[in-house]
């Protein structure tokens, strides 16, 4: 691998957490005050509420690879490309049609 490439792998998983994370963020807020409520009046245990937290980042992982796997990241920077103004620029200069559902 080149040198550029460095710290490759971890990287890439570090991407499909934070995409992940990302798309999960309402429900890790839900999970949040959920958890919090559980250890406060000792409805939960610290065990589970760890075990739920090592669940959620799974989980993560597992969103995050499919997003990137089944190319909806590319979907999504497509969006953008439509609203951003130097895509526009670019796309009108150089002919190119954007992309139509």
């Amino acid at each position: 691998m080149q040198k550029t490439m460095r710290l490759y792998k971890t990287l890439l998983v570090k991407a499909y957490f934070d995409k992940g994370a990302s798309i999960l963020n309402y429900v890790l807020k839900v999970l949040t005050v959920i958890g919090i409520g559980g250890a406060a009046t000792k409805t939960f245990s610290l065990d589970l509420i760890l075990l739920f937290s090592f669940l959620f980042v799974l989980i993560c992982l597992g969103v995050g690879f499919c997003w990137y796997k089944f190319n909806i990241v590319e979907t999504e920077n497509e969006i953008g490309n439509m609203f951003n103004p130097f895509c526009k620029e670019v796309r009108k200069e150089l002919k190119i049609k954007p992309f139509k559902a």
